[in-house]
């Protein structure tokens, strides 16, 4: 099979993207925070194609990704006033609200779980294929399960070039960052994934507690899986660079040539001129820090390095976002 890459420019290409779809194919597209990929609802077999391609566990469930929460309705009950105040403040956007679902959507986009993930992207690209498709799309982020999210088409292309029918090409920001998850299917309600929003946010916008939670049903945070050794190292960030620059030191005569540094512009100044050394941006640009991360690690990845040096921000404000996102991927936090 060979990957189509489809221009959102031309027409054309939207009506191929839907035929993907109602042919039972995977298409893979941009949103706001990561690209995904995503099967008809209603066609079981190419559903469970995109558990195959990404080689994900089947008690994982999928979610749906919609151009607006009025198409959803039919698949969920139980909808809390709360939603409303949500979806108007944060949808589209990158949230996904776990609902308790209808008979209409099938256990095998579930793992038989009576809750389903309802997401609207804020993405043009996606918007206009929702539209045009009749039908739900299910989905989830186009890449291998447990490695680095794509962000580009390039990147989606590097892991499921031949496994997928077509690809969007993006000309918007893609960040990098997954969308918040939170449930509220069941009181009280529960941010079982972190992204850019945080419970605190949504706690204070609808007045009441949002319980923090690791649920791996529903949120699949788990440990993400590297094969680099990827070490974060936080705190004040003169000392961050000086445990850094030993860290280097130590490592780079065990492994010559395989220890890559990512640090925030302007940090050489302190770690010196060290060799394999990538930027992430400065260290204020919160938006653009996971998306320079994720491109820099892949990056360090073709040059077959093996131990990779992290910088890390101040946690404070939107940046715990960032480095939770980073850490979730480390094997080593120091702090200092």
């Amino acid at each position: 099979m060979k990957t189509e890459i489809l221009n959102s420019q031309n027409e054309e290409d939207f009506e191929k993207a839907v035929s993907i779809l109602k042919n039972g194919g995977i298409l893979a597209f941009p949103t706001e925070t990561v690209f995904g990929i995503g099967a008809d609802m209603n066609n079981e077999s190419a559903v469970k194609r995109i558990y195959e391609i990404k080689e994900r566990n089947f008690s994982k469930p999928l979610s749906l990704h919609v151009a607006n929460l009025d198409v959803a309705k039919p698949y969920i009950k139980n909808v809390p006033n709360d939603v409303d105040i949500l979806a108007k403040h944060y949808l589209p956007g990158p949230l996904m609200i776990i609902f308790e679902k209808t008979n209409l959507v099938p256990n095998y986009v579930t793992s038989n779980l009576n809750k389903v993930g309802i997401r609207v992207p804020d993405n043009e690209i996606f918007q206009q294929i929702a539209n045009r498709f009749d039908g739900i799309i299910v989905a989830t982020s186009a890449n291998k399960s447990g490695a680095f999210p794509a962000c580009s088409v390039e990147q989606v292309l590097k892991s499921l070039d031949g496994q997928i029918e077509g690809v969007f090409e993006n000309d918007s920001i893609v960040a990098g960052l997954a969308s918040s998850i939170i449930d509220i299917s069941s009181k009280p309600y529960r941010l079982i994934r972190s992204g850019f929003i945080s419970a605190e946010e949504m706690s204070e916008l609808l007045n009441k507690q949002i319980l923090l939670s690791d649920d791996g049903d529903i949120s699949g945070t788990s440990k993400q899986m590297s094969k680099l050794n990827i070490i974060v190292v936080e705190g004040e960030r003169e000392k961050i660079l000086n445990k850094i620059k030993n860290l280097y030191e130590q490592y780079s005569k065990e492994y010559p040539d395989k220890v890559g540094l990512l640090l925030a512009d302007g940090s050489e100044e302190k770690t010196g001129i060290l060799k394999h050394t990538k930027f992430y941006g400065s260290i204020n640009e919160i938006d653009h820090i996971v998306k320079n991360f994720f491109a820099c690690i892949r990056a360090f990845e073709n040059e077959k390095m093996e131990t990779i040096l992290v910088e890390g921000i101040s946690r404070e404000d939107r940046g715990w976002l960032v480095m939770d996102r980073i850490c979730s991927y480390a094997s080593d936090i120091i702090t200092v």
